[in-house]
This record gives structure tokens, sequence and C-alpha cells, in this order.
């Protein structure tokens, strides 16, 4: 695959966009593969990419993102959608990381006033 540093680079960028990296990067390749080598090269590099992107969408990313945000997939995409309308390329990045500190914040303020029942003083039998 001719340039293959260049789009390697570019997927690897493309990929610090949750949810939509992997697809975002391998357009590229694709156009590559197809404008420079035989159709077989395309076939080669798209099922690369989907197996790529099955991996990264369904085992890898929530992995990460429950261990490490505990967020839904539904608010990551939205994070990453509301974050792109107000703050463009640098909102898709931030978005899901701004998310995770919001649930934080809002669960350490709400923390003191879930289950009343579980800090009520134990009496000893007898």
């Amino acid at each position: 695959m001719p340039f293959w540093l260049i789009l390697g680079i570019l997927v690897g960028i493309a990929n610090l966009i949750p949810v939509l990296g992997s697809w975002i990067g391998g357009i590229p390749v694709l156009l590559v593969a197809l404008l420079t080598k035989p159709p077989s090269f395309l076939f080669v590099a798209g099922a690369v990419m989907l197996g790529a992107h099955l991996v990264d969408g369904w085992i890898l990313s929530p992995l990460v993102f429950k261990g490490t945000l505990d967020l839904h997939p539904v608010v990551t995409l939205l994070a990453v959608v509301i974050g792109a309308e107000l703050l463009g390329l640098w909102g898709v990045l931030l978005g899901v990381p701004i998310a995770g500190l919001i649930q934080y914040v809002a669960g350490r303020a709400v923390a003191p006033y879930r289950n009343p029942v579980d800090r009520a003083p134990t009496v000893p039998d007898g």
C-alpha cells in the first residue's frame, strides 16, 4: 500500500475520535487502495477496516469507557455530537472526557442523598 506511514498516522489520529474515528480514518485508506491498486486491495482494505472497527467498537471501546468513565454508549455518542456542535474538532475530542467528569461530579453531589436506609444506625440484638 503506498503512503502506508501517512495513512497509518492519519488512522491513528482519527481513532482518537470516539465511536466514528475508525470509519473516518478508514475512508482515506480505501480511497488510496481504490485509486492506486487493483480491486482486490480495496476488498482487503475494506475487510481489515471492518474487522478493526468491529473489534474496536464492540470489544475495546466499551471495556475502556466502562472501566474508566462508566459511561453508557448512548451518553458517549451524545457527548461526541454535542461537543462537535459546540466546539468543532476540539469538542469531538473533549466531549467524552467532559461527559465523564460531569457524571462523576453529579454522582458525588447526589451520593449523600442515596439509600438513606443504608446509613441508619443499627441496634445490636440482645
